[in-house]
């Protein structure tokens, strides 16, 4: 009599509340495969320009901020004299503030070793309360700009985001 009772309770109970829960909490396989980076072009020369950024948190928490080139590339001994302010938003709500200064990773240009094609600054994690399934904006703003990024051509900010 024991095991009926318990039989009944894990498929009546238990598995629906399971099934109703992935239904809520775990992104369809769309969304789940679609992890393109959202890009767009960045002024990083002048002081106070500012650009806001939209996506979509699906169970994503760590994301890179990737700046880039095309022609020009970045030569070897490049450093970041800049400092940019991001902000991260949910639905109008402040959740996190951060001021990014240094390059934390650097992409050859191809097989050349003596340029980068793009460098990244220190990734980020979105908070546990905001990974599912959340609409996020990230505004980026030039505190002090870099006046060494004036000669490079087709300057772009990217966001990443990885597992």
């Amino acid at each position: 009599m024991f095991a009926i009772v318990i039989t009944v309770v894990v498929y009546f109970v238990l598995v629906p509340i399971a099934y109703f829960s992935y239904l809520l909490f775990v992104p369809s396989v769309e969304d789940f495969f679609n992890n393109k980076p959202i890009t767009g072009e960045f002024d990083f020369t002048k002081l106070g320009y500012s650009k806001e950024f939209r996506l979509r948190t699906v169970l994503w928490s760590s994301f890179d901020l990737i700046m880039e080139s095309s022609e020009p590339y970045f030569p070897k001994d490049y450093d970041f004299q800049g400092k940019v302010l991001m902000e991260i938003y949910s639905k109008n709500r402040l959740i996190q503030k951060q001021e990014l200064d240094s390059i934390k990773l650097r992409y050859y240009a191809g097989k050349s070793m003596d340029y980068f094609k793009a460098l990244t600054f220190k990734p980020f994690n979105i908070p546990l309360k905001y990974r599912f399934n959340q609409e996020l904006n990230i505004k980026l703003t030039v505190l002090q700009p870099d006046i060494q990024l004036s000669e490079f051509k087709n300057l772009r900010i990217k966001i990443s985001r990885f597992l």
